[in-house]
């Protein structure tokens, strides 16, 4: 067993086989996330089967694959001056989404964003994380943003739409909370004051 060990270990380029050496041994990608080219044309050729493979994952359903496939083409491509990918944030933000790492997904989206302003996608990504994050008014700015660039896309009023009913909602909500908590305080005030022995009055001499 232990010649069998060493044996993967060194199979995967220096990485200890298993999953406590090794955190892709059980992803069935395992070979391109392990895969540590050094040469920019190696890396930009792995970079393209990464993606392909990632697209893939998300068409099954398996975002867990896909986040970390977009993940290593990031990684791949961020030595290289010049080569980011603003889509390729866009589209982790998607899964993460999915994945409900809303934080992150935002993140994501700020970054392809940083890269290229008008990625009209990453605004939509923006807008949708924002939302479920409950910031109302941010989300309804990323919105329009996206709006003005892709008048046409439909998406864009309908998260304007949702994020203002979710807003005032939320205020609603708020609001009530705030009324309840009034009212169970005069509530105990007049309990308080009922229990209260009467104060009696002295007789003056």
């Amino acid at each position: 067993q232990g010649s069998s060990r060493l044996g993967g270990a060194q199979h995967s380029k220096g990485q200890m086989a298993g999953p406590a050496g090794n955190p892709y041994a059980n992803n069935r990608h395992a070979d391109v996330l392990n895969e540590e080219p050094t040469e920019e044309a190696a890396k930009l050729r792995l970079v393209e089967e990464v993606k392909n493979r990632a697209k893939g994952a998300f068409s099954q359903k398996d975002m867990p694959s896909a986040e970390l496939l977009y993940g290593k083409a990031i990684k791949l491509l961020d030595g290289i001056p010049g080569k980011a990918e603003a889509a390729l944030f866009s589209n982790r933000s998607m899964v993460r989404l999915n994945l409900s790492k809303v934080e992150e997904a935002l993140e994501d989206a700020n970054k392809c964003l940083e890269i290229d302003p008008k990625f009209v996608k990453a605004w939509h990504r923006k807008a949708q994380a924002l939302t479920r994050l409950n910031e109302w008014d941010d989300a309804i700015a990323a919105a329009k943003k996206g709006a003005e660039l892709d008048p046409s896309n439909k998406a864009f009023p309908e998260l304007i739409e949702k994020a203002e009913k979710d807003k005032a909602a939320d205020a609603e909500d708020k609001a009530k909370l705030k009324r309840d908590a009034q009212d169970a305080r005069v509530e105990l005030h007049n309990a308080s004051t009922a229990r209260a022995p009467p104060v009696k009055k002295e007789k003056k001499v």
